[in-house]
């Protein structure tokens, strides 16, 4: 750990994910380290946390602390995954802490993001609700392709 990262420099964190459709399901792994996360938006609209974090501290409220990456012990989390549907969210946790702790926020975002919006139309969506500057407001969307998805499902055989 350097000098500057002890006393509450810089910090960063990743969430990297290899996905593939099999099917009509996502398969692949996902790493990260800090508070970014991938999560999974469902047919249904529910979302479920892939990676990441869900704790918060004690006292209930969300820390803004951040740890230095590489971490001194260079400790890096993954896992492997099959889930099926819906689409995949890599995101920083200026959306996805929101998306944690506020039906209000699943709701929104799930109706907004059950299909692939506009490029525009998703970078403002990012934004909701922004009062700061203190959380980085990031997110990578991956939809399948839902002609292929269409397709596959009116021959029965969940493959195009």
């Amino acid at each position: 750990m350097t000098e500057a990262a002890g006393r509450g420099g810089m910090a960063t964190t990743a969430v990297a994910a290899t996905v593939r459709r099999e099917g009509g399901v996502w398969a692949g792994e996902a790493a990260w380290v800090g508070d970014s996360a991938l999560w999974h938006l469902a047919d249904d609209l529910t979302w479920t946390l892939v990676s990441g974090s869900s704790a918060r501290d004690e006292s209930g409220y969300h820390s803004s602390g951040v740890r230095p990456m590489p971490t001194g012990d260079a400790s890096w989390t993954w896992y492997s995954f099959r889930i099926p549907g819906g689409a995949l969210f890599a995101m920083t946790d200026g959306v996805g802490n929101p998306l944690m702790w506020s039906p209000q926020v699943q709701a929104t975002l799930a109706g907004w993001w059950a299909r692939p919006p506009a490029p525009f139309t998703f970078a403002a969506q990012i934004g909701f609700a922004k009062k700061t500057h203190m959380d980085d407001r990031t997110v990578v969307g991956i939809w399948p392709d839902w002609k292929d998805e269409d397709a596959g499902q009116e021959n029965g055989s969940g493959n195009p």
